[in-house]
């Protein structure tokens, strides 16, 4: 199974209302999401990821063995849709022993 978690880690003040109208537009209405809600950037950051100074847009790709995959600005989705299968066809591997 695949779980996704969105985080808006855009700079303070976020309207939480705008956000959850955007995320239900592109059909991500129940997914987890997050968004800052602390002027303390850096901790935030850190705590997501110690290498991360801020650049945005950025997307983590986290396989079941933790292992991440970052992607900086723009994700390009040929890529993302690459990693998907990965992890889809070591979790049928993973199934079939």
């Amino acid at each position: 199974d695949l779980k996704l978690v969105l985080v808006a880690a855009d700079p303070l003040p976020q309207d939480p209302e705008r956000a959850s109208d955007l995320l239900s537009s592109a059909g991500l209405g129940n997914s987890e999401s997050w968004s800052f809600s602390d002027s303390f950037y850096e901790k935030l950051r850190y705590e997501i990821d110690p290498a991360w100074v801020g650049e945005l847009p950025r997307t983590l790709l986290i396989d079941r063995d933790g292992k991440t995959t970052v992607l900086t600005g723009v994700a390009d989705l040929d890529r993302v849709r690459a990693w998907l299968d990965a992890q889809s066809k070591a979790n049928h591997q993973e199934k079939l022993q």
